[in-house]
């Protein structure tokens, strides 16, 4: 049996190498560094998880998801910013898995699969 998909779209170095190396056995992993590089192949390949980060270069981490929402993809953002309002915000998008970008977010990533996949 193939192992699933993984798209990780963040241009923060540290944390696609801790999510690969966290990831890599069970998943599939391309990386990207923007929304613009990943949109295309992510519209065209329909990967099974897309990790993506808020604060992305160009396109936001928000505009990314509005692009991508209809596919099949489980999707994860994922963010350092802590302000309640604008996660609201996201929800009110239909943002269903956000995670914080801290010393947990291995494990609440890990939380997340296990729990949608």
């Amino acid at each position: 049996m193939p192992r699933p998909t993984l798209f990780i779209v963040d241009s923060d170095k540290a944390a696609t190498e801790l999510l690969f190396a966290a990831f890599n056995n069970d998943f599939v992993i391309t990386q990207f560094t923007s929304a613009e590089n990943a949109l295309p192949i992510i519209l065209q390949e329909s990967p099974d998880v897309v990790i993506f980060e808020y604060l992305l270069p160009g396109m936001t981490g928000i505009e990314f998801f509005e692009k991508i929402q209809g596919k099949e993809s489980l999707l994860i953002m994922i963010s350092s910013l802590d302000d309640g309002s604008m996660v609201l915000q996201f929800i009110q998008k239909g943002v269903r898995n956000y995670i914080m970008k801290d010393e947990t977010l291995v494990d609440s990533v890990r939380e997340v699969l296990n729990d949608e996949l």
